[in-house]
């Protein structure tokens, strides 16, 4: 009996230190994909704004959806309570704009947010478990922060995103990854990359 016991911690010491052993050796490869997220969005919305002329919304929107992305990264879900903030940011630029007497087309935004988020609707009625509900909900709010700059943004940041997002499997050697921060990344390089001016 004595010998049966000791047999028995020793097999649920050896598997306890397995599981932190792979614990552990998740957290290095997850923190360097977090602080790129946060450095290539921040320098994206930041040259968007001051280089491409794109809304100042559309950058702070997609900054703040940042949070979000985050936390995709780490539990494979984009939390309500964190997309949420984006669209209010969202709303509320929108609204200071106007009251600003500067141009914003709703009929842009809402072409935006179908660009950027129907496929992904699309793939998620199809199979559900390729794509979940909370990348599109994410999707549309970064599309029609897009819109707003312009529907060919809200393209160019789908592209980016699908790219981006290929490429992050390849690095990590999966086969599904958290697409949030795809999506975060795509938007922004979009709105840094494609000059507004030119296509407006």
């Amino acid at each position: 009996m004595g010998v049966e016991r000791t047999s028995e911690r020793l097999g649920a010491e050896s598997a306890m230190s397995e599981a932190t052993v792979d614990t552990m050796a998740s957290l290095p490869v997850r923190a360097p994909f977090e602080l790129a997220l946060v450095v290539v969005t921040s320098a994206c919305c930041v040259a968007a704004v001051a280089v491409s002329g794109a809304p100042a919304a559309s950058a702070v929107t997609v900054g703040a959806m940042l949070p979000a992305a985050v936390v995709d990264i780490r539990t494979r879900r984009l939390p309500d309570r964190l997309v949420a903030p984006a669209a209010i940011v969202l709303v509320a630029g929108v609204g200071a704009s106007s009251g600003l007497g500067q141009e914003t087309s709703l009929g842009h935004l809402l072409i935006g947010l179908c660009v950027f988020a129907g496929p992904l609707l699309a793939i998620h009625l199809v199979a559900p478990a390729a794509m979940g509900f909370g990348d599109v909900k994410a999707a549309s709010v970064l599309g029609a922060a897009l819109g707003l700059a312009h529907p060919i943004v809200a393209l160019a940041g789908l592209t980016a995103a699908t790219a981006t997002g290929g490429l992050a499997g390849l690095v990590m050697r999966q086969r599904t990854i958290a697409f949030g921060p795809a999506l975060v990344v795509g938007a922004a390089s979009a709105l840094a990359l494609v000059r507004t001016g030119t296509v407006t």
